[in-house]
């Protein structure tokens, strides 16, 4: 015997409310203008509250005058009121008759046309004795007969008020997509309020498995190309593991490899430092003077100091400096005269790196 939950009938239940679930959740991220336009082309049905009931409007297309369908008893849904096809595909719309609101008219300054919204939320309390914690606003631009202004009509609504109003819709399972303020009884003129529908609904017990449903086939989605790869992920292990232990036969090789020319390197090293370090002396040998002489020679760490006599230590800088195995020629004292007439100098320098300097 099939089960009503896997009947035809209550697949295509599951399905209707899984999509409707989907579009609640995108009809929460889009941005109230676009909300507004999507319902252009829908009917609305606006809802008054009374104390003997809900009133029942129809409005067809936007700008025609809502026709009055009758009054449901607070406790009833309004759709007993409608055709099946205006159920279905209706906007809901609170409208607040103007006797439980303030509307006023008010003449801005052209340049903030561009920025209205801002403006009436800041300048709300200035114009009525509400403010934007204590009532909702709307306002519609009217045609302006002074040049430079731009004219508004303004409502508001005390916050309150309307939020009782929403409460009893709610208790019969009307959630209103917009608020306005009936201008006129007709209905023919309203202002449209700044509000937005709570973005959050609570879910039946089939819009549950629709969300279940959704978020199964989702990490289902997720796991399939996984699964697909398998195969090779595992391939791929196996010969990594086969070629494992060569690879690590081929690194111990290099490293004994590099470690080899390091020992082989290090006796060429020693020479061409001992080698370079008499080209340094052969090189002072021939440009110290011969009334000179050189008493202390020390090299460390690359660096050269040159204690000695000689008739003129000055002259000894810019000859010195142009011996391409020395760099940074410097004094590191002050020359002295000894009792011989000569100058005493400790001269420093920086030994230059193998093919730095100029030959």
């Amino acid at each position: 015997m099939t089960t009503a939950s896997h009947s035809p009938l209550g697949l295509r239940s599951l399905a209707v409310a899984w999509l409707s679930w989907w579009r609640e959740v995108i009809l929460g991220w889009l941005p109230p203008a676009w909300l507004e336009r999507s319902r252009l082309f829908l009917p609305r049905v606006w809802l008054t509250l009374e104390p003997d009931g809900i009133r029942v409007g129809r409005q067809a297309a936007p700008g025609m005058t809502p026709r009055e369908i009758g009054t449901v008893p607070l406790e009833q849904h309004p759709r007993t009121l409608l055709g099946r096809g205006t159920r279905r595909q209706s906007s809901w719309v609170l409208a607040i008759p103007a006797s439980h609101a303030i509307v006023k008219d008010l003449s801005l300054p052209g340049a903030v046309r561009s920025r209205l919204v801002e403006v009436l939320r800041f300048e709300l309390d200035r114009h009525t004795p509400f403010n934007t914690e204590t009532a909702l606003f709307g306002f519609k631009e009217l045609p302006s007969s002074v040049p430079g202004t731009v004219s508004v009509r303004l409502a508001a609504a005390p916050r309150r008020l309307v939020q009782d109003w929403l409460d009893g819709l709610s208790r019969v399972g009307v959630e209103p997509d917009r608020i306005i303020v009936r201008i006129d009884p007709a209905g023919s003129a309203a202002i449209p309020l700044l509000w937005r529908p709570a973005s959050g609904r609570q879910l039946g017990r089939t819009a549950f498995w629709a969300l279940a449903v959704t978020a199964v086939l989702s990490v289902a989605l997720l796991l399939v190309p996984l699964l697909t790869k398998r195969g090779v992920v595992l391939e791929l292990d196996r010969r990594h593991a086969a070629i494992l232990p060569e690879a690590q036969a081929v690194a111990a090789v290099d490293r004994d490899r590099e470690a080899l020319l390091e020992r082989l390197n290090e006796p060429l090293r020693e020479r061409e430092g001992r080698r370079r370090i008499v080209d340094i002396l052969k090189d002072l040998t021939e440009t110290i003077p011969e009334e000179g002489h050189i008493s202390a020679l020390r090299i460390e760490d690359g660096d050269l100091r040159i204690d000695g006599e000689t008739t003129t230590a000055t002259a000894l800088i810019e000859p010195l400096e142009a011996l391409p195995s020395l760099q940074e020629v410097r004094f590191l004292s002050p020359t002295s005269r000894v009792l011989n007439q000569r100058e005493r100098f400790q001269i420093g320098a920086r030994i230059a790196a193998p093919g730095n300097g100029t030959p």
